[in-house]
């Protein structure tokens, strides 16, 4: 979500967000402890967070770490987490629920944080008017979905005309377009590795798949991330990083808490 100031409403910022906001967000940290688990309200989520990340828990929910760099501004952010905190009791009222909870909060020079839990991905889609997909992997699915985004790589290359003009054998095996073309033939994962994995050839039962055409870290919390498309790239163990620019796929585990 966008963290907004005064007189403004909360909006989403994952809009692919942007991301990459400033870094070193402050130092002061405000606390709201509205979730039944003391452990995951008293954990410090923003310390060494400098980007929009969503990380998943082993329970289904959602902590999200909302990132943004006011300090060019002149509005007055003094009461935006008072702001945030009366935006997610109005949607808990009107769910009968709570779904949303804020854990935390800072600001330093313009610059804030918060941390958000979500009860689930369809809370949290609800609350940021988003549309992404948590589900047990599904390869059938998965291949259709990596498949579309292959075929549309391919389709934003240059013609074979336009290369053959510019002197470039759209044919030779070498040439970019070549394996582009090759690759919307074919649903390619890519591993941890770097290696390809084909989208209907991964089977188990354990992983889950997240799909969105946001920009956004994804974090598994505890679990490993295993597989990703084009459009996402693999940062460690645990993360991986979408680019915005279509539907991204990643496959992972889901660890214990």
């Amino acid at each position: 979500m966008r963290l907004t100031g005064k007189n403004k409403r909360i909006l989403v910022i994952l809009a692919v967000l942007v991301l990459v906001f400033s870094v070193g967000c402050g130092k002061k940290k405000k606390k709201v402890d509205s979730v039944d688990e003391p452990e995951i309200a008293s954990k410090d989520y923003l310390s060494g967070v400098d980007e929009d990340t969503l990380i998943m828990n082993s329970d289904g929910g959602i902590i999200e770490i909302a990132c943004d760099d006011y300090s060019g501004e002149s509005f007055d952010y003094s009461t935006l987490s008072d702001d945030i905190q009366k935006e997610i009791d109005a949607f808990n009222e009107s769910k009968g629920k709570d779904k949303v909870s804020l854990l935390q909060y800072s600001e330093s020079a313009g610059k804030v944080k918060a941390a958000i839990r979500y009860l689930n991905i369809e809370a949290y889609n609800e609350f940021n008017g988003t549309d992404y997909k948590l589900q047990m992997y599904e390869p059938s699915e998965c291949n259709i979905i990596v498949l579309e985004e292959e075929k549309k790589k391919a389709e934003s290359m240059a013609s074979s005309e336009e290369l053959a003009e510019a002197g470039i054998n759209p044919d030779d095996e070498d040439s970019a377009l070549s394996s582009v073309r090759s690759d919307a033939a074919k649903a390619v994962m890519k591993d941890a590795s770097g290696g390809d994995a084909a989208a209907d050839e991964i089977n188990d039962s354990s992983l889950m798949m997240l799909v969105t055409d946001m920009k956004v870290v994804f974090d598994a919390g505890n679990g490993e991330v295993r597989y990703v498309n084009h459009h996402a790239s693999i940062n460690g163990r645990d993360t991986a990083t979408t680019d915005g620019k279509g539907q991204a796929v990643i496959v992972f585990t889901l660890g214990l808490n």
